[in-house]
């Protein structure tokens, strides 16, 4: 497995990128909303407790190599 961290600035930007991906998968969320635009704004509330950072965004990637697996689950 490999790991690549991403920081960024726009919770929509890089919800509707990886939400808009061909076999992407989400496989674990604590979240109400189901889209980018619904998940970003619930992101948005938790960032108001700290509006100064510079980056609200940690996307972070998991290659797995040819021979490794994810099971899916219900969320």
């Amino acid at each position: 497995m490999i790991g690549k961290i991403i920081k960024g600035k726009s919770f929509q930007g890089c919800l509707s990128y990886v939400m808009g991906k061909t076999g992407a998968a989400v496989v674990g969320m604590n979240m109400d909303g189901k889209d980018p635009y619904s998940l970003a704004n619930e992101f948005s509330l938790s960032w108001q407790l700290r509006p100064k950072l510079n980056y609200k965004v940690c996307h972070v990637i998991l290659s797995l190599s040819p021979e490794e697996h994810l099971t899916p689950f219900p969320l």
